[in-house]
């Protein structure tokens, strides 16, 4: 009993003196990048909408000229009017009765339209025949 004793005591003296392995907290990851955005394609939004989301339940995107013109309907008739921009990657809808919209998430695809801002999100399907 003395020798095994002896030896788990010799043992735990020679773990004390042996160096620890180093070891090195590893890198910390880099931050991951925001979600790329892809450009607005300002052709993509034209056209009409039936939304199931949003401002009105109908709504088109227009080019007058240089005006970029943006209506909504309510059955069948103009609820909302104003127009609209592209820039620096944002949709800005500004409504004739003073309200501005920002969306700097948008999806335009052939038939589906979603339009995504802070506290707001927008989602179409292309009216049949337009756009």
């Amino acid at each position: 009993m003395r020798l095994l004793l002896a030896l788990v005591v010799v043992f735990a003296a020679c773990a004390d003196d042996a160096p620890s392995p180093s070891v090195e907290p590893l890198p910390a990851a880099p931050p991951a990048a925001p979600p790329e955005v892809a450009p607005i394609a300002e052709d993509a939004l034209l056209g009409g909408w039936a939304c199931e989301e949003g401002i009105d339940p109908e709504i088109a995107f227009r080019r007058e000229g240089d005006a970029r013109v943006f209506a909504g309907y309510l059955h069948a008739r103009p609820s909302h009017t104003g127009t609209w921009r592209v820039h620096e990657g944002t949709l800005t809808i500004e409504t004739d009765d003073g309200m501005t919209y920002l969306f700097p998430y948008v999806t335009a695809e052939a038939e589906r339209l979603v339009l995504e801002g802070p506290a707001v999100r927008w989602a179409c399907t292309r009216i049949e025949g337009e756009g």
